[in-house]
């Protein structure tokens, strides 16, 4: 192998690297909103992927955006919760891959 095709090789496969770099770097991004059994929004609800130690609450309007780092693999499955004092917690399967932004929204049943 002459060196300029040696070199082009090499190079490809330093892009290579630095592409699934860049790639496994980029956050999932999951917003949705909590509401209860009435369709009232839900303020203050904690919304969680476990695995990631992510969490965040919901507003006033009961909406929430949830940011998970850069240690998603493509494909990997989660578990994201919803749980608010006085209601029943909800959770949801969901596939997670890097750059992904996903819409889940819960409808929470209040303890009886």
């Amino acid at each position: 192998m002459d060196r300029h095709a040696l070199f082009f090789l090499l190079v490809c496969c330093a892009l290579t690297l630095v592409a699934a770099s860049v790639q496994a770097q980029r956050p999932v991004v999951i917003k949705g909103r909590v509401t209860d059994t009435s369709g009232r929004p839900v303020a203050a609800a904690l919304i969680g992927v476990a695995a990631f130690n992510a969490s965040t609450t919901s507003d006033t309007h009961g909406t929430y955006r949830l940011v998970i780092g850069s240690r998603v693999r493509a494909g990997q499955h989660a578990v994201l919760t919803a749980s608010r004092e006085g209601f029943d917690y909800a959770r949801r399967a969901v596939i997670l891959a890097p750059g992904a932004e996903l819409t889940e929204s819960f409808r929470l049943r209040p303890l009886e």
